[in-house]
């Protein structure tokens, strides 16, 4: 059973202003490996974290954020 039905992820909704939501971040190795990456708002008008394919196939990246999990829990 789960021990909690809240959200653990901080900030769900991706709110904030700026190039990344308050409490995520996108973060790659190298900066010239990273791949396309913005916030946009979809159709429905939800803020998503997106991130675009590059012509290189070595390139990696990702968003980041946390989650609120406690020890000895089970989720």
């Amino acid at each position: 059973m789960c021990a909690s039905k809240k959200n653990l992820v901080t900030n769900p909704k991706f709110s904030g202003a700026g190039k990344a939501p308050d409490g995520w971040s996108y973060v790659s190795a190298r900066p010239e490996l990273a791949l396309g990456h913005e916030v946009r708002t979809d159709a429905a008008d939800n803020t998503v974290l997106v991130l675009e394919a590059t012509d290189d196939n070595r390139a990696f990246g990702c968003w980041r954020g946390t989650v609120k999990i406690e020890a000895h829990k089970w989720y």
